[in-house]
């Protein structure tokens, strides 16, 4: 049953592959969000601000990257059972953040989806510039 649970969790996501090309051209640089220039937490910030504000997308044989922002939200929730504590962690959630970043591209094209290095905030996360 986790077999068949896991395996329908991952075809959530799976539009994205059949988009995704045999050799990557442009590949995204991930930067970790104190990396990121002002212009570019800009960017991101208002391209995730569209994304929320963008109407729903097809759910069914469209590209993940045609969702809006609830929609990953709710993929993650109706998934955390069959993506999380298995051998397919990994690969659904680099899926599934490839598919975010690809919809966060739709909306501007610059935008890479930066990291947090929580080794840096591990003692006072409170104090972080993520949250301020």
């Amino acid at each position: 049953m986790l077999l068949f649970k896991t395996l329908a969790a991952l075809l959530a996501i799976t539009p994205l592959v059949a988009n995704a090309q045999s050799a990557c051209s442009n590949p995204s640089l991930r930067k970790e969000w104190r990396q990121l220039s002002d212009s570019e937490r800009s960017a991101y910030l208002t391209a995730v601000k569209k994304l929320k504000a963008r109407p729903r997308g097809p759910s069914a044989g469209a590209s993940i990257a045609s969702w809006n922002y609830d929609q990953f939200v709710i993929t993650h929730l109706e998934n955390v059972d069959t993506a999380h504590g298995i051998a397919a962690f990994l690969p659904w959630h680099r899926l599934f953040i490839n598919g975010f970043e690809a919809a966060l591209r739709t909306i501007d094209p610059s935008v890479t989806l930066p990291y947090w290095d929580w080794t840096l905030d591990s003692q006072n996360p409170r104090a972080s510039d993520l949250f301020s």
